[in-house]
């Protein structure tokens, strides 16, 4: 019972903390826009692919929308959505580390160290669901290491397969690590034909979730739209690489650190539990965490941006606290320090780092939230973002173009990654034009959205970002180059240029 309590108190000092990050943001990251229009699109009866352009698989939107349509509607459900994710996540971290018998103290600063990292990228995400899945399957590998139980390995599997529903690239990684990473543990040699049979038994519980998604793919009629966006707009997708090294260019030297330090530990790791083949406990789980923390951190892969990289570190960076704490016992320097040495320094430390977290709950998460929950109210004259803070006389300005503009017999269309902020409070859907981004396009790439362009009518009017603002580095600029070079500019509204045919 006491554990018990200890962990939710603990959960909770997560949400709140998180929920301050969160709930208060301004309305400027564009992932959570874009996560959010995918629900809404859903909540309002959209299908994935067919009706709004996306790249990754649709369990995350289909969802969030079903929350959406049950309860309303609004940004700030998914921001709740958020939160209750996010904490989750540093949650089942430190219920990994409490599993692997890792000091609390340590697991605690461990955490918290997470937390500011993540401060940053918080938010409604497909990659943090996936991140989740891939937590909850290590903790029960960690729990059942020694047990081959033929439904814990059918769950896992089917927990494998559901990140593909995720997001497809690392779910199928998540995946093929789920069902062959055993191959190359300890004991194999001795437990060949029981590994076997897991792997069996796996891979029938990814196919699950698999054939699911197929069958809901073919009874909606999404299956081609789903071919040309998720796996043939792959490729152009995969043309936006930014390489490992721009990791080094960074101003935050906690990140150039980690870079190095993230990878190194892999190597370590593979040295400790497939070169020399240990067969302790330290072994197995210390292989179960490089497993599967080689699968999180090729999320990092094709774009190594700052983002990508905190939350591709998570299990290697469980997996640097375990050798630390390892490295601790074995060389039991513990036992060498005097025990009233040991016991004032145990409970000076505890004390506090649990007062460092009272603090910062309290100063930090609750006065945030206060102050955030002050101030909401003011903030409820754009449709669909009722309580988030935001330029409402702007967002409404364009909004209001876009309406009148539509009276006057002209349908508006923004080409912009910005695009869902306005068409979201104007109940609008434009496909490609709402996420317009290169790698979402589809099959036919910026080429087939020029040919859409040349067979626009003249009623018709696109908005581009004006060269003075800054334009997102996805944006396709060869329809930009096009638009430009190609139709009439007859004026601007706000940060955007109005082009038409006539």
């Amino acid at each position: 019972m006491k554990k018990y309590a200890k962990n939710i108190l603990i959960f909770l000092a997560l949400l709140i903390l998180i929920s301050a990050v969160i709930l208060p943001r301004e309305l400027n990251n564009l992932d959570e826009i874009w996560n959010y229009n995918f629900a809404r699109n859903v909540a309002d009866g959209r299908l994935p692919y067919k009706d709004f352009n996306m790249i990754q698989t649709p369990l995350l939107p289909l969802i969030c929308g079903g929350i959406l349509r049950i309860v309303g509607n609004e940004l700030i459900v998914m921001r709740i959505i958020a939160c209750i994710l996010c904490a989750s996540i540093l949650f089942i971290t430190y219920k990994i580390m409490d599993k692997l018998k890792i000091n609390t103290i340590l697991s605690l600063i461990g955490i918290a160290f997470l937390y500011y990292m993540l401060i940053p990228y918080f938010t409604i995400d497909y990659n943090f669901a996936n991140i989740f899945i891939e937590l909850i399957i290590v903790y029960l590998e960690l729990k059942f290491i020694d047990k081959n139980i033929s439904k814990t390995n059918l769950l896992i599997g089917i927990l494998a397969g559901t990140t593909i529903l995720f997001k497809q690239t690392t779910g199928i990684i998540i995946s093929l690590i789920c069902i062959f990473y055993k191959l190359l543990g300890p004991n194999i040699k001795s437990n060949y034909k029981e590994t076997i049979k897991q792997i069996a038994i796996r891979f029938i519980g990814v196919l699950i979730p698999i054939l699911v998604g197929i069958l809901y793919l073919l009874i909606s009629g999404s299956m081609n739209d789903f071919i040309s966006y998720a796996i043939k707009g792959i490729g152009s997708f995969l043309s936006n690489l930014i390489p490992y090294t721009n990791l080094f260019k960074q101003d935050n030297i906690i990140i150039k650190i980690l870079a190095i330090i993230i990878p190194t530990s892999s190597i370590i790791m593979y040295f400790i539990t497939v070169i020399k083949e240990q067969k302790t406990d330290f072994s197995k789980n210390l292989f179960v965490l490089f497993s599967y923390g080689i699968a999180e951190f090729l999320l990092i892969f094709p774009i190594a941006k700052e983002g990508y990289l905190v939350m591709g570190m998570i299990i290697n960076f469980i997996a640097i606290i375990y050798m630390v704490h390892h490295l601790f016992k074995l060389t039991k320097l513990e036992d060498k320090i005097n025990i009233k040495i040991k016991l004032f320094a145990k409970y000076f430390f505890a004390s506090f780092v649990i007062l460092s977290i009272l603090y910062v709950v309290i100063n930090y998460g609750y006065k945030n939230l206060k102050n955030y929950f002050l101030i909401a109210s003011d903030y409820k004259e754009v449709k669909h973002f009722k309580y988030i803070p935001s330029n409402e006389k702007y967002i409404n300005g364009i909004v209001d173009f876009i309406k009148t503009s539509e009276e006057n017999g002209r349908t508006v269309y923004i080409l912009d990654a910005s695009a869902a902020i306005y068409m979201i409070p104007a109940d609008k859907c434009n496909k490609d034009y709402d996420m317009f981004l290169v790698g979402n396009l589809g099959a036919d790439g910026e080429s087939g959205q020029i040919e859409k362009i040349k067979n626009m009518n003249n009623n018709e009017t696109i908005l581009i970002m004006n060269d003075k603002y800054q334009i997102n580095w996805q944006n396709p600029e060869i329809v930009r180059k096009y638009i430009i070079e190609n139709l009439n500019k007859i004026g601007q509204i706000g940060a955007f240029d109005i082009y038409v045919k006539e």
